[in-house]
């Protein structure tokens, strides 16, 4: 089916709309949802209605297979010939903010998946990694970074370390705690775990 015009295209259910392609035994076809090309292209909006009691949700997964690999989700920011997009994960505003959770997944008989956060290169500065908790009129939100717990072999473990460089001066390597403008600063504790 081709919904193509010049216009708007609206498909529209009274209870539940559903796109695919037809099952087959071989390959299934490809659904592609896009917008076409112009000095100012549209955008493609993927949302759930408002509900006065709850809203709905919006779920993007992969088909599971009894193969080798399971297929990967993509989510790129579009290239610019100044600043790139970004990719932003934002969890839901309300009396109380909604988690934003990412997660590797679980090896059920060998090794779980990893997490990698890594900056972009540049030609003179990379990009930075900036990991903060939320401010609070009471109490700041905290930072926990810990290595993984073992039942029967060895704990994770934590490793910081500042960047090399080949012909200047390595990068530095800073624990400091917070200050306070009208009580003690915050202390800094670093110590083995007692066996």
């Amino acid at each position: 089916i081709d919904m193509t015009s010049s216009g708007a295209a609206s498909l529209v259910g009274s209870k539940s709309v559903k796109v695919g392609t037809a099952r087959n035994v071989d390959q299934s076809g490809v659904a592609t949802l896009t917008t076409g090309d112009a000095k100012v292209s549209g955008g493609v909006d993927i949302r759930s209605g408002s509900g006065s009691e709850a809203s709905g949700s919006v779920t993007i997964s992969v088909g599971s297979t009894t193969g080798v690999t399971g297929g990967d989700v993509s989510l790129i920011a579009g290239g610019a010939d100044s600043t790139g997009g970004k990719v932003l994960f934002d969890g839901g505003h309300g009396s109380s903010g909604g988690e934003v959770a990412i997660s590797g997944g679980t090896g059920s008989e060998g090794i779980g998946g990893g997490l990698l956060m890594q900056s972009g290169t540049g030609s003179q500065t990379g990009g930075e990694i900036n990991i903060a908790a939320g401010s609070s009129a009471m109490s700041g939100g905290s930072v926990v970074v810990s290595g993984g717990q073992s039942d029967g072999s060895i704990g994770g473990s934590v490793h910081i370390a500042a960047g090399s460089s080949r012909d200047a001066v390595g990068g530095s390597l800073s624990l400091v705690s917070g200050q306070s403008a009208s009580s003690s600063s915050g202390a800094v504790a670093l110590g083995s775990a007692a066996s």
